[in-house]
């Protein structure tokens, strides 16, 4: 199923040759993610809030253009459910990936009714992160083959 130690996405593409927007009101987590998805190709920027991810994603004017979004659950203002669903509903198409300390059933299934694609725990390990990002960006191309045979 999901192959740890993939390096390209389906379409052959580095699978961290990517934009990542990381949004967590912790610093300490921002620069750790920021270390590890640098460390393995990914062009990283980050933020403290769920408003400010929404505005990085949807804004031209801040010249990045996220291909990958991974958000913290719980954080000031609104959390990271309603990040990801203002995300979906402002046309993210790309992998939204959840991380939090404490997750239930019913907030994951929140988290995926949202429009998350995957989800890792913390404290987490480099590879934690990186197979979740390679299964959200599996989940992204998938939803997308989808979508094209549908419609």
């Amino acid at each position: 199923m999901n192959d740890p130690s993939r390096t390209t996405d389906p379409s052959g593409r580095p699978l961290l040759d990517r934009e990542i927007l990381v949004i967590d009101d912790c610093v300490q987590t921002r620069q750790l993610l920021t270390h590890v998805l640098s460390r393995a190709g990914g062009r990283v920027t980050t933020c403290h809030d769920g408003f400010k991810g929404v505005a990085v994603v949807t804004s031209e004017a801040e010249g990045t253009d996220v291909d990958i979004v991974l958000c913290d659950y719980e954080m000031d203002g609104i959390d990271g459910i309603e990040t990801t669903r203002r995300l979906r509903a402002g046309g993210f198409e790309g992998p939204v990936i959840a991380m939090s300390a404490v997750t239930t059933a019913d907030n994951l299934n929140d988290w995926l009714d949202a429009g998350c694609d995957t989800f890792f725990m913390k404290p987490f390990s480099a590879a934690q992160v990186l197979d979740a990002v390679g299964r959200g960006v599996e989940a992204a191309y998938a939803r997308r083959a989808e979508l094209n045979t549908c419609g």
